[in-house]
């Protein structure tokens, strides 16, 4: 099976195309992920994630919207694939703590972040973020920002 993920380094100008988007890095070294162009000042990259485009055009939107929701904890809305990701990078991966995931419908992949708490090596609570990109299958793409 092939997957490929392509990352350009430029300063944005408008050319995101369907299945790709804009990473956008401030001076502060913050990264979003946005479909229009990164603000003037802003680091950018355009990325995109053709894992077997058009797989699941067939579905009807009931069976698509049942498709993401069941990626998703019914508790708390974390993706149930990138919090275990994250808990195994994790110094304490009992530590855990979600406080927040959002995603945006790519149409043949979802671009999940979300962001959590976790003691450190010193035993410390920090706040951290993770990003991926996941089929609508619930399939991990791609790792981002970790």
């Amino acid at each position: 099976m092939a997957r490929f993920f392509v990352l350009v380094l430029c300063f944005c100008s408008g050319f995101a195309q369907a299945g790709q988007y804009h990473v956008c890095t401030d001076a502060a070294g913050k990264r979003s992920f946005q479909d229009k162009p990164c603000p003037a000042g802003a680091v950018a990259a355009l990325g995109g994630v053709p894992d077997r485009p058009g797989e699941f055009d067939s579905l009807t939107a009931q069976e698509r919207a049942a498709l993401i929701k069941a990626q998703f904890s019914g508790w708390d809305g974390s993706h149930i694939a990138l919090v275990e990701h994250v808990k195994t990078l994790m110094n304490d991966p009992a530590s855990f703590e979600h406080v927040k995931t959002q995603y945006w419908d790519k149409g043949d992949y979802l671009l999940v972040q979300m962001s959590f708490r976790g003691e450190n090596g010193f035993g410390g609570v920090v706040r951290d973020s993770a990003s991926a990109l996941v089929r609508l299958d619930g399939v991990v793409l791609q790792f981002i920002d970790q």
